[in-house]
C-alpha cells in the first residue's frame, strides 16, 4: 500500500514537470512567433518608406525633365538620356513593390 502510494506521488510529480516544460516550451514560442510577426511588421514598414521616396524621386526628375523640355534648355540626346533614367528608377519602384508584396505575405502567414 505504501508503494502503491509513494509512486503515484512520484508520477503525478513527474507529470507536473513535464507540463511544466511543456508550458514553458509554448510559451517561447509564443514569443518567438511573435518577435518574428512585429520583424516582419517593420520590414514591410521600412519597405513602404522607400517606395515612396522612390516615387517622389521619379516625380522630382519627371518635372526636372518636363522643366527643361519647356524652357527647350535639353538636347535631343541629354532628353533621350534623362527618359532612360527615369525609366531606371520607375524599374526600381516594380520592384520595391513586389518586395512589399512578398513582405505583406509573410504577414498574412504569420498571423
Amino acid at each position: 500500500r505504501y508503494r502503491e502510494v509513494r509512486s503515484s506521488k512520484k508520477w503525478r510529480e513527474k507529470e507536473i514537470e513535464k507540463q511544466a516544460k511543456r508550458l514553458e516550451k509554448e510559451q517561447k514560442a509564443r514569443e518567438k512567433a511573435a518577435n518574428k510577426y512585429d520583424k516582419a511588421i517593420k520590414k514591410a514598414e521600412s519597405i513602404e518608406k522607400k517606395l515612396d521616396k522612390q516615387k517622389s524621386k521619379v516625380e522630382k526628375m519627371e518635372d526636372a525633365l518636363d522643366k527643361k523640355i519647356r524652357r527647350n534648355r535639353i538636347s535631343d540626346l541629354d532628353r533621350e538620356k534623362e527618359i532612360i533614367k527615369i525609366s531606371k528608377e520607375q524599374i526600381k519602384i516594380i520592384e520595391i513593390e513586389r518586395d512589399l508584396q512578398k513582405a505583406n505575405n509573410s504577414i498574412r502567414k504569420l498571423r
